[in-house]
């Protein structure tokens, strides 16, 4: 059935064995199972680990001609790949063709968007893009905003991003305090540090 065929794809593929999960995908066909959406998902994501971007493209052409819709999971899922491998130019084509194909964005979008742009200093557009939808941002997109910043010594703006989130009624947790502490602590900001472990 399609549980145990995503399950054992999926086994393989985690592992980065992607040559035994190519060929359990084909013994699953030739038994009659059929793929879904959640199994080319998997396949994208192994091929995307494992740096196989041409394969990871194929799949997702595959699935389009097999007439699968890509979902916002399948979007993110290449918008991540590309953007830990630092192609920001094929993120923002996904990202763009997301939006065109009317695949509703959502906070994992923008979190990924911001892991890929802290690299290229583009974080703030991103903080820009969320106020023209209806995305709800929530606590660990702002985590990843905060670490962005943080990790950039921007401490001014990692500060800023605070006090956006608590503006926002997002409640900030244990990721974002100690983030923000060893931000300060880097910085030999120790009374700043010692503040917010107050807090």
């Amino acid at each position: 059935d399609i549980y145990t065929m995503n399950s054992i794809i999926w086994a393989h593929g985690n592992q980065g064995r992607t040559d035994e999960m190519e060929k359990w995908y084909n013994e699953f066909e030739l038994m009659g199972v059929e793929p879904d959406t959640k199994t080319f998902n998997i396949m994208i994501k192994s091929y995307g680990n494992a740096g196989m971007y041409d394969k990871m493209m194929s799949i997702f052409r595959y699935m389009k001609k097999r007439y699968y819709a890509p979902t916002a999971v399948t979007f993110n899922i290449v918008i991540e790949c590309f953007g830990r491998a630092g192609n920001i130019e094929k993120m923002e084509y996904y990202f763009r063709l997301m939006k065109i194909q009317g695949v509703k964005t959502n906070p994992v979008t923008y979190c990924l968007l911001v892991n890929g742009y802290r690299l290229i200093d583009k974080v703030s557009g991103i903080i820009r893009q969320t106020e023209n939808t209806d995305v709800v941002l929530d606590t660990p997109f702002f985590n990843c905003v905060i670490s962005a910043y943080a990790n950039s010594g921007d401490i001014k703006i990692m500060e800023e991003m605070l006090q956006l989130m608590k503006d926002k009624k997002c409640k900030p947790d244990k990721v974002t305090y100690a983030t923000m502490i060893q931000a300060y602590t880097a910085h030999g900001m120790d009374e700043a540090a010692r503040l917010l472990e107050m807090e």
